[in-house]
């Protein structure tokens, strides 16, 4: 009976061996993977918090692109993450002796992802809004040029040499009165969209 004992106690410390083996593997491979996805996290932190986006149409709408590219980025990144979770999971259910440390490690990878995540909402909103005033700017400078080159039109001292050329004359000013009226609606629209951003911070 005590060499059967001894021999099943032998089997036993020898799978608890294998296990225990196999469990410091797991959290080796653990702190490999959170030491990576801690350091793509802080990276893409980093990349988020900066509102570089330009002083124009073009540059804005450069940096919407590169944004919705940094945001698929890090959607497809969210794979990663619950391989971190899974294996967190499967040391804590195995009973882990350093089970503590592993879960703290892991809600920290949480806690990050889940900043990274509002970072990029709260950068794209700021990027749509920017987007935004400098459509609204480009459109104030159309309408700038259009009235400017409208008054050059208005304050023209040719009012026709004869009868058929001062008719014309009128129905040009009557598209001209009419064009006018058609923009004012365009005027107030764009006066109404630019007072928005001044109440944006």
């Amino acid at each position: 009976r005590l060499e059967k004992a001894e021999h099943e106690r032998g089997v036993a410390l020898r799978k608890e061996l294998i296990r225990q083996e196999k469990l410091e593997l797991l959290a080796q491979r653990f702190d490999h993977k959170t030491t990576m996805r801690q350091a793509w996290l802080n990276e893409n932190q980093r990349l988020v918090s900066q509102d570089n986006f330009g002083y124009d149409l073009p540059a804005v709408e450069a940096a919407m692109k590169k944004h919705e590219a940094i945001e698929a980025d890090i959607l497809s990144y969210e794979e990663r993450i619950s391989v971190v979770v899974e294996l967190a999971t499967e040391m804590d259910s195995e009973g882990y002796y350093d089970i503590r440390r592993i879960l703290a490690r892991k809600e920290n990878i949480l806690g990050q992802w889940s900043l990274l995540k509002e970072l990029v909402v709260g950068r794209k909103t700021r990027l749509e809004k920017n987007l935004a005033l400098q459509k609204t700017f480009q459109e104030m400078v159309y309408m700038i040029d259009w009235m400017e080159e409208m008054q050059v039109k208005l304050l023209s001292k040719d009012y026709g040499k004869h009868l058929l050329e001062v008719e014309d004359m009128l129905q040009k000013q009557s598209l001209q009165e009419a064009d006018i009226s058609i923009q004012a609606d365009r005027v107030q629209t764009l006066n109404t969209a630019a007072l928005k951003f001044t109440t944006i911070e």
